[in-house]
């Protein structure tokens, strides 16, 4: 099983690889480190875990993974019938190479025969140790950056034209100027606004690094990054979750939740920030379960954060005061004992979570330690970023950031206020999680291509996206889970306010992200990133007492299912609208 599976992912890498190495024999070099290094992998990791895989433990954990690689499938079916766009050679092998292949492949079967004398070596690494402790997650990651990643390459279509600028098209995301700072020439860079602040130090860098893979092919590998920083936002989402729960199963299921929902479909395919904010933000969660959150541990992310987009350096504040506030671990680090995780004269928590009295000076303390640490450190980098990339706006610059006023909604009457908070209310609620009919524009907001809005404010009568059939039972169901959670995080906090201390800090995230955007900004998807994170973690914190439960694993599949299924038709309708245009 070993090798299929190492000569099947191989077969694809290579196929990838193939378009940025012409050389056979650099692909020969490929090929015998990636063949060799998956077999070997996988052979250890099969040999240990299949003989632990129980059905009825692990079954429906394995019936998630099984959907979402039916999702990705189906995906790339999709974008199989728009030939046009997306060329499956692109992720093949040309038949020429096929015989090289073949005696390539072989050499797996050699390895595995000798493996005996590197296994000792193998199980004890922390990288394998990761592999095996995270393999579900990793999995399920992997699916969805296929999904993404395929979905990237065949939107780049309209990115490989330097004549045309693509820039708000897709609610107003703006992959041509992204693509622009991730990968031009430095002579050839277009402005950073200050509100991100370090953004040229950090994915310039991450671009050019990506790009050694590629033969120095910086596009594709700015395509992989923003797709991988999508998967990222799986991977972490499952690891935080297991850990909260103790349930793998629980965690999938609320992390195929997240991968699979519109915002991070659109924002893992198109080049932006904000899927690079929503993983950062979850690293910071992961980040607080230490129980004692250092300062060292939290300050590197929050400066993360806080490069890419500096209004989500406020999320961090608000995660750190909640946890701070309700003085608890979160979840009892990896093999703590109850008595680690409940010391003496610590009060027993709900689920097996410490809490641990602080004094409120010492929590105001440590935020404004923290806040002040990153903001030290940001103001050097921030500098030394205008200094080597002149047209970067430094955050510290007054008029700069007064200048970004420009991106204010604008909304001068009531009536306008409370549009856009309708718009932006049902976006946080339902369209960034459940695919909407898309709302496809042009001449009603200027555009010769299609322009993707969730609204379309200040052209006469508002228009909204909506659903239909379908999509609007899902996201009626959605609306209920979201309700159903409400209510259990009311009836927890009426018992112990304290112990639901990260599901206030979840709500107010979100809430902070909605009187921003209803004063700031474009049309609300784009930054959808920003809150779908809170929102879904909080749903996953609100069921967690019913997280080991079959029945509402059972429950949870079949909606999972539902919104796979309607998130691809989103993902279809937005292919139909586009198409005529660039044929």
């Amino acid at each position: 099983m070993a090798w299929v599976l190492s000569v099947l992912g191989a077969y694809f890498v290579l196929g990838f690889l193939e378009n940025f190495y012409p050389a056979v024999w650099m692909l020969n070099l490929w090929g015998f480190f990636i063949l060799a290094g998956l077999a070997f992998v996988l052979y250890h990791l099969i040999r240990d875990l299949f003989p632990r895989f129980r059905f009825m433990r692990h079954g429906l954990g394995l019936l998630v993974l099984g959907a979402v690689l039916l999702f990705s499938a189906a995906v790339v079916w999709l974008l199989n019938q728009f030939p046009a766009w997306f060329d499956q050679d692109f992720f093949r092998l040309n038949v020429t190479l096929f015989p090289w292949f073949s005696n390539l492949a072989i050499i797996p079967v050699f390895l595995l025969i000798r493996t005996e004398t590197l296994e000792r070596l193998l199980l004890s690494s922390r990288a394998f140790r990761f592999l095996r402790a995270n393999l579900p997650g990793l999995t399920l990651a992997l699916f969805f950056f296929v999904v993404y990643f395929s979905l990237a390459v065949t939107y780049s279509l309209v990115l490989r034209d330097p004549t045309q600028n693509f820039d708000d098209n897709f609610y107003d995301t703006d992959p041509t100027s992204w693509m622009n700072r991730f990968a031009a020439p430095a002579d050839q860079l277009i402005e950073m606004r200050p509100v991100h602040p370090l953004a040229f130090l950090l994915f310039r860098p991450l671009t050019w690094f990506v790009s050694l893979f590629l033969n120095g092919d910086r596009f594709y590998a700015a395509l992989l990054l923003n797709a991988g920083a999508g998967a990222l936002c799986v991977l972490l989402a499952w690891m935080l979750v297991k850990r909260w729960t103790k349930n793998s199963t629980y965690a999938l299921i609320v992390a195929c939740l997240l991968g699979g929902s519109t915002s991070h479909l659109i924002l893992g395919a198109f080049l932006e920030t904000y899927i690079f904010s929503a993983a950062a933000l979850i690293a910071f969660l992961l980040a607080l379960q230490n129980d004692r959150r250092p300062l060292k541990a939290l300050v590197p992310i929050g400066l993360l954060t806080f490069g890419v987009t500096i209004t989500n350096f406020i999320q961090t504040g608000i995660l750190l005061l909640a946890a701070e506030w309700g003085s608890r671990g979160i979840t009892n680090p990896a093999g703590a004992s109850e008595s680690d995780a409940n010391p003496a004269g610590a009060a027993p928590a709900r689920g097996g979570f410490a809490i641990r009295r602080l004094p409120l000076g010492g929590t105001l303390l440590k935020i404004i330690q923290y806040s002040l640490i990153v903001l030290a450190l940001g103001l050097p980098l921030a500098w030394l970023q205008h200094v080597i990339y002149p047209t970067s706006q430094p955050f510290y610059d007054v008029g700069q950031m007064l200048a970004e006023d420009r991106y204010s909604t604008g909304l001068t009457t009531l009536e306008r206020t409370l549009e856009r908070g309708y718009s932006l209310g049902r976006t946080i609620l339902l369209y960034s999680t459940v695919g909407p009919r898309p709302l496809a524009l042009t001449e009603e907001v200027g555009c010769h291509f299609p322009c993707f809005k969730t609204y379309k404010p200040r052209y006469g009568p508002d228009l909204i996206t909506s659903y239909a059939g379908f999509g609007s039972w899902v996201a009626r169901a959605w609306f209920g889970i979201l309700v159903i959670a409400g209510v259990l995080f009311a009836w927890k906090f009426i018992q112990s306010p304290k112990s639901v201390s990260l599901e206030v800090g979840l709500l107010l995230c979100v809430l902070f992200n909605f009187l921003l955007h209803v004063a700031y900004g474009d049309d609300p998807m784009l930054y959808s990133p920003d809150w779908t994170y809170a929102l879904i973690l909080f749903v996953a914190l609100a069921f967690q007492d019913f997280a080991g439960r079959k029945w509402f694993q059972a429950v949870a599949l079949v909606f999972l299912a539902a919104l796979m299924v309607n998130n691809w038709t989103f993902l279809r309708a937005m292919l139909v609208a586009v198409v005529p245009y660039l044929l």
